[in-house]
């Protein structure tokens, strides 16, 4: 429900615009996410303050608490940044941001030289936990260090090897997944959480994430209208809804915009221009 929505984050001053990656939240509840700068220049932002050099690329999903992780251009190579230090590998890294748990694991894409590879930065180092692909949408880590991506489906990747699960006929990019070990996804025919079938009754879906409480978020539309984000069946924002005196022309989440705690942000793009970020605190 708009009504229970709170602006986190904005356009304005300095900022220019939010787009196109998604909002996550820190422990705090504050709004952690990459902007254009009304200088031109790529940053992240937590809140209003500036918390990283400029020249930032697909800081996606950035942050969790005091640690930052972005990918940074060198001239040979995408490199992940953590703290302000480049990764010591050979790896481009990319597409789709890095991912970020409360102990300060990190999860990303990357290829090493002709290969497609998901790897895990913890303070041991950087290792490659699965490799081959092709792969799409984002590695998701969990807090317990499970590192969670589409390749072919999902992989799980438990105690040193990738295992899949929840394979779906048209499964798309942007899943969930939770620190309980289930995972959602988005298909043709509906949302799926584990083997069961939760979510149908909508024209098409698009996404869909998980926090540890049971909720599922996904972005669907329903039969003749719009694509929104709901949270099971209550539309909290949508395209073509009126938020804040203009109309909702482009929206933007997935699993790392929802904690665990079911603390939810969505990045909004409006008709006049303004971009917000936009928090729900689940039920």
């Amino acid at each position: 429900m708009l009504n229970s929505a709170q602006v986190l984050a904005s356009t304005g001053g300095k900022v220019l615009d939010l787009a196109p990656y998604v909002p996550v939240l820190d422990p705090q509840g504050r709004a952690v996410f990459q902007a254009t700068l009304a200088s031109g220049e790529s940053v992240i932002c937590r809140d209003t303050a500036v918390v990283s050099p400029p020249g930032v690329i697909a800081a996606s999903h950035p942050v969790d608490g005091a640690r930052l992780a972005f990918f940074a251009r060198t001239p040979t190579r995408t490199a992940l940044c953590i703290d302000g230090r480049l990764d010591d590998t050979t790896l481009d890294f990319g597409p789709a941001g890095p991912t970020i748990n409360t102990r300060g694991d990190v999860a990303a894409r990357a290829r090493d030289g002709d290969t497609e590879v998901i790897v895990l930065a913890t303070t041991a180092g950087v290792e490659v936990v699965a490799s081959g692909g092709p792969h799409d949408g984002l590695a998701v880590v969990l807090d317990e260090g499970t590192v969670v991506f589409h390749q072919r489906g999902i992989g799980l990747r438990r105690s040193g090897h990738a295992e899949p699960i929840l394979r779906r006929d048209g499964l798309q990019r942007f899943f969930g997944a939770n620190n309980r070990g289930q995972g959602a996804v988005a298909t043709p025919r509906g949302i799926w959480c584990d083997d069961d079938l939760v979510i149908d009754g909508f024209e098409a879906y698009r996404a869909a994430a998980l926090d540890d409480l049971g909720h599922v978020v996904h972005a669907s539309a329903p039969a003749g209208g719009n694509l929104g984000v709901y949270s099971g069946r209550l539309r909290l924002v949508g395209l073509g809804d009126v938020v804040f005196g203009s109309t909702v022309v482009d929206l933007a989440f997935n699993q790392a915009s929802l904690r665990a705690d079911g603390r939810l942000a969505v990045r909004v793009k409006l008709a006049d221009g303004r971009g917000l970020v936009l928090g729900w605190r689940l039920d």
